[in-house]
Protein backbone atom coordinates (compact mmCIF):
# COMPACT_ATOMS: atom_id res chain seq x y z
CA UNK A 1 0.00 0.00 0.00
CA UNK A 2 1.25 3.28 -0.95
CA UNK A 3 0.50 6.35 1.40
CA UNK A 4 1.09 10.79 1.09
CA UNK A 5 3.82 11.04 3.77
CA UNK A 6 1.71 13.65 5.53
CA UNK A 7 -0.91 10.38 6.40
CA UNK A 8 -0.29 10.18 10.15
CA UNK A 9 1.38 6.55 9.93
CA UNK A 10 0.85 5.12 13.33
CA UNK A 11 -2.90 5.53 12.86
CA UNK A 12 -2.50 3.77 9.60
CA UNK A 13 -1.14 0.53 10.58
CA UNK A 14 -3.62 0.54 13.17
CA UNK A 15 -6.27 0.96 10.60
CA UNK A 16 -4.48 -1.42 8.27
CA UNK A 17 -4.34 -4.18 11.05
CA UNK A 18 -7.82 -4.30 11.90
CA UNK A 19 -8.99 -4.72 8.31
CA UNK A 20 -6.49 -7.58 8.14
CA UNK A 21 -8.36 -8.80 12.04
CA UNK A 22 -11.76 -8.39 9.88
CA UNK A 23 -11.31 -10.07 6.98
CA UNK A 24 -9.56 -13.16 8.83
CA UNK A 25 -13.33 -12.73 11.11
CA UNK A 26 -15.39 -12.46 7.99
CA UNK A 27 -18.12 -16.00 7.61
CA UNK A 28 -16.86 -16.00 4.01
CA UNK A 29 -13.56 -14.84 3.91
CA UNK A 30 -12.19 -15.80 6.57
CA UNK A 31 -12.29 -19.37 5.90
CA UNK A 32 -9.43 -19.01 3.59
CA UNK A 33 -7.31 -17.00 6.07
CA UNK A 34 -4.51 -19.08 8.02
CA UNK A 35 -3.29 -16.05 9.54
CA UNK A 36 -4.83 -12.19 9.17
CA UNK A 37 -2.79 -9.69 7.39
CA UNK A 38 -0.85 -7.13 9.21
CA UNK A 39 1.91 -4.75 8.65
CA UNK A 40 5.05 -6.28 8.02
CA UNK A 41 7.38 -3.26 7.48
CA UNK A 42 7.61 -0.28 5.75
CA UNK A 43 8.95 -1.15 2.49
CA UNK A 44 10.15 2.46 1.00
CA UNK A 45 9.81 6.16 2.45
CA UNK A 46 11.11 8.94 0.14
CA UNK A 47 9.57 13.12 -0.12
CA UNK A 48 6.30 12.05 -1.43
CA UNK A 49 5.28 8.48 -0.35
CA UNK A 50 5.48 5.78 2.11
CA UNK A 51 5.03 2.39 1.12
CA UNK A 52 4.11 -0.53 3.42
CA UNK A 53 4.45 -4.28 3.41
CA UNK A 54 1.51 -6.57 4.74
CA UNK A 55 1.51 -10.07 5.13
CA UNK A 56 -0.73 -12.83 5.87
CA UNK A 57 -0.93 -16.92 5.15
CA UNK A 58 -4.32 -18.04 3.00
CA UNK A 59 -4.94 -21.43 1.78
CA UNK A 60 -3.66 -22.18 -1.56
CA UNK A 61 -4.42 -20.68 -4.56
CA UNK A 62 -7.18 -18.17 -2.35
CA UNK A 63 -4.45 -15.35 -2.31
CA UNK A 64 -5.91 -13.39 -5.42
CA UNK A 65 -9.16 -12.86 -4.11
CA UNK A 66 -8.16 -12.82 -0.63
CA UNK A 67 -5.68 -9.87 -1.86
CA UNK A 68 -8.70 -8.02 -3.98
CA UNK A 69 -10.69 -8.03 -0.95
CA UNK A 70 -8.35 -6.68 0.79
CA UNK A 71 -7.64 -4.06 -1.58
CA UNK A 72 -11.34 -2.67 -1.59
CA UNK A 73 -11.38 -2.55 2.10
CA UNK A 74 -8.86 -0.50 2.56
CA UNK A 75 -10.47 1.50 -0.41
CA UNK A 76 -13.52 1.75 1.67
Amino acid sequence: MVLLTKENLERVIIILNQIGNELSADPVFGLNIIKAPQVLRIQSFDDSCITIRMLGDCKPMKQWNLRSELIRRKKG
